[in-house]
């Protein structure tokens, strides 16, 4: 039984927690929580507002290749990035579905190569909707 809601999928049907995608649990992703703006501006009055669609980052400081490689199967072999569906945690720590678009990890700036495995993995997600 995972220990955390946090999930993954092409549809709200086949979502699966995220910790259980290999045969051997994954710890979760950390700084999961969903920003509710992926812009913040000034208005002339000097108050600051939020615009555009919420975004979030799962972030795993060392991740198995092979809970890697089944993440990566999300955005599929040649793409930068997918359409899918994640359960994350809102600003009020409380977890949603959404149907987002995934962005495969830069190598060097998001994921790198370490003795073996996969460290400091940023899965980015943006064009959040609520469902």
């Amino acid at each position: 039984m995972a220990l955390h809601e946090y999930k993954i999928g092409t549809t709200t049907g086949n979502m699966v927690y995220v910790e259980q995608l290999t045969a051997s649990d994954s710890a979760p992703p950390g700084g999961s929580v969903v920003k509710p703006y992926s812009v913040y501006r000034v208005a002339a009055s000097g108050l600051e507002y939020g615009d555009g669609y919420p975004e979030c980052e799962w972030k795993f400081p060392d991740c198995r290749p092979a809970h890697y490689t089944a993440l990566m199967a999300y955005v599929g072999a040649g793409n930068q990035s997918a359409s899918v569906y994640i359960k994350s945690r809102k600003d009020d720590t409380a977890f949603a579905t959404y149907k987002a678009v995934m962005h495969r990890p830069k190598l060097g700036e998001e994921a790198a190569w370490a003795l073996g495995y996969w460290a400091d993995v940023t899965i980015r997600f943006t064009m959040l909707e609520l469902q």
